[in-house]
């Protein structure tokens, strides 16, 4: 993960993520909330936003739909995302409980 300084308060994938179960816009907002789990539809970019944002890239706002939430110690995750943006490059495991 790398810090998405484009959208504010977002960590995001360093490439591209295929999610084939995602393929259109759900859940769409321009103002994910902290612990939204984001895709973009078209860009393939998976996103995890931790505070205030609004998701951007060089051409302008992006709508990103939201597809999981980060519920239990949001807290936790809030912090090692700041971490992300002083730091640099982090490694990361995507899994579901399903």
């Amino acid at each position: 993960m790398i810090h998405s300084a484009w959208s504010g308060n977002g960590v995001r994938a360093l490439e591209a993520m295929e999610l084939p179960e995602l393929t259109e816009h759900e859940n769409s907002t321009f103002f994910p909330s902290p612990g939204d789990l984001c895709y973009t539809i078209g860009h393939s970019e998976f996103t995890l936003f931790y505070g205030d944002a609004s998701p951007a890239m060089a051409s302008g706002r992006v709508c990103e739909s939201v597809f999981g939430v980060i519920e239990d110690n949001l807290e936790l995750f809030q912090q090692a995302c700041m971490l992300t943006r002083l730091d640099g490059l982090r490694a990361f495991v995507l899994r579901s409980d399903e």
